[in-house]
């Protein structure tokens, strides 16, 4: 069990939507060695999983269900504010009687692909891995992107944000009190004789300083101002609505 548990934990989890037992069974029989497999028995049940067991690479459900059926997980699922369940891959399982009116329907809500029943082995396999692998692809470039974003715009001595970031706030936030006649105040803020403190005292000290002033200023600043280190040791601040 133990084993079975450190296996499973770095494998992608694959959440088997059906009111069916024997399609549960028979897909997680043909994905287990695969994929972390949870099974849910509808769509409230798979909509409950989904936001208290994530997160998931991967949704294979059935259209119809008692309770909530595939149309409104789908409904659901797309219109999360969770970025983690909006944009999950969603593979509908379709049957005999499902027309392609249905399929129709199901992609226009959201649907990524089908797969029939019954299954075919190894054409589950396939899309199953390419769309989980598709999506944790998407998600990590995602997360990339904002790092390196995030990383252009922050001091990383204090965590502030940078003489980037405060201006490009600044112009914003003039433009904005300009345009509705409201108050701007921007601060700034320099530590006197820093070259000296730095030859007197070190690096290290003059850096400890800095985060010192640093995290004075963001402990007493509102929700929506901003302090940002526009330099070595510079400081500024931007408070909207406050006059002289």
């Amino acid at each position: 069990d133990k084993q079975m548990s450190e296996e499973t934990g770095s494998r992608q989890r694959l959440l088997i939507v059906d009111d069916s037992k024997v399609i549960r069974v028979t897909a997680r029989k043909i994905l287990r060695d695969h994929f972390d497999t949870i099974e849910a028995v509808d769509g409230e049940n798979a909509w409950d999983t989904l936001n208290n067991e994530g997160p998931f690479s991967l949704v294979v459900s059935d259209l119809t269900m008692p309770n909530l059926d595939g149309f409104g997980l789908l409904e659901r699922i797309r219109s999360s504010q969770r970025p983690d369940i909006r944009d999950i891959p969603v593979i509908i399982i379709t049957g005999a009687n499902d027309s392609e009116a249905t399929k129709s329907q199901a992609s226009q809500a959201g649907a990524t692909d089908f797969i029939g029943k019954p299954f075919d082995s190894v054409h589950l396999l396939a899309r199953t891995q390419a769309h989980a692998n598709a999506h944790v692809l998407t998600h990590a470039l995602r997360q990339e992107t904002f790092t390196l974003e995030e990383q252009a715009t922050t001091d990383p001595l204090t965590g502030l944000p940078n003489e980037i970031a405060f201006m490009d706030r600044g112009y914003q936030q003039l433009s904005y009190a300009i345009r509705h006649k409201t108050t701007l105040s921007i601060f700034l803020i320099e530590v006197d004789d820093y070259l000296e403190l730095v030859q007197e005292h070190g690096k290290s000290f003059s850096e400890a300083t800095i985060k010192s002033v640093a995290n004075i200023l963001h402990a007493e600043i509102r929700q929506e101002d901003m302090a940002a280190r526009t330099g070595t040791a510079r400081f500024g601040l931007l408070l909207p609505g406050k006059n002289m």
